[in-house]
């Protein structure tokens, strides 16, 4: 196995083969673990570069041709690969894409309107930006035809609405789930094609806490997060066989700027009846969001990120 110039492997493909569940001659590339999964058709090898981390690679023995075939690798336990962060140029958004940014990704976040927010996230991280409303789908397949394969979805765009549902109009309540419900069904259906051709990929949906409890005030917010709990279920169960694992956030009290208008006393008593005795940051949903991405084997599962306040 040798390494070109922008850290792609060569190797010879029938060394690579897989044989009833068995690796053959894979001591020969000098790759110190590797899998072989049947059912999505895998190999995973890790094997160390001269003086960095172990990389990973995944070869698709589906399409094992008896030639040399050339492999992406990436650092093990990261991608290293095209993520696609929408909502990012605020709040939980924007920390997510520092934290794959950081972790050396492809980052590409999807944004509305604010574009000073999104150039100076841009600007921070490395990151593109592109200009996009998840709710419209012929801008959402515009967007991701110019990104080439991705490796992770996550889908964080949203938008709330405080009021009761008597007063609310039409308009808000179809605005409201088409952004935050119809934006996954436009992003999802967006990426799935470049999911499939490599048998793998991973979504990471943002619900929120009250989408599992509900909150008053909050009933049409509710309503759409709770869909996007039971999407994502649905969607674990629908894209599993294909590899591809679909998991979910569900924030608390993220101080962001959609707590601009929230009284201090207000946010000040719920930090109390959080049993961690705070309301959370930007960056403790990210980290949440990074770990669903990078976990192998958890797919269609919420996860709660609001220090306990729902239990």
């Amino acid at each position: 196995m040798a390494f070109g110039n922008k850290g792609i492997a060569v190797c010879c493909a029938h060394s690579l083969a897989a044989v009833g569940g068995q690796l053959a001659h894979f001591a020969a590339c000098k790759v110190f673990s590797a899998r072989y999964t049947p059912r999505q058709k895998m190999i995973q090898f890790y094997l160390p570069p001269a003086g960095g981390f172990p990389l990973r690679g995944f070869l698709d023995t589906v399409r094992l041709p008896r030639q040399p075939v050339f492999l992406r690798l990436r650092k093990a336990g990261n991608s290293m690969g095209n993520v696609v962060i929408t909502g990012g140029s605020r709040g939980i958004g924007a920390a997510a894409v520092e934290l794959f940014a950081a972790r050396g990704e492809r980052v590409t976040f999807l944004y509305e309107k604010n574009h000073a927010a999104a150039k100076a996230v841009a600007e921070k991280t490395g990151a593109t930006a592109v200009c996009c409303d998840v709710a419209d789908g012929e801008a959402v397949n515009r967007a991701f035809a110019r990104m080439g394969d991705v490796d992770i979805l996550v889908c964080n765009a949203g938008t709330m609405y405080f009021g009761l549902l008597s007063q609310m109009a039409e308009a808000d309540w179809n605005r409201l789930f088409a952004v935050n419900v119809g934006g996954i069904y436009h992003c999802v259906n967006a990426v799935t094609p470049s999911f499939l051709k490599t048998h793998r990929g991973s979504i990471v949906t943002v619900a929120s806490m009250w989408g599992q409890v509900g909150a008053s005030c909050e009933a049409a917010y509710s309503a759409t997060k709770g869909a996007v709990i039971a999407l994502t279920k649905a969607l674990a169960k629908e894209l599993g066989p294909s590899g591809i694992r679909v998991n979910c956030v569900a924030p608390g009290v993220i101080l962001t700027d959609m707590c601009a208008n929230v009284a201090p006393d207000i946010l000040a008593g719920m930090a109390e009846e959080t049993p961690l005795g705070r309301n959370g940051a930007p960056t403790d949903v990210a980290k949440a969001i990074a770990y669903l991405a990078d976990a192998e084997f958890i797919t269609g599962q919420v996860l709660g990120v609001s220090g306990g306040y729902v239990i």
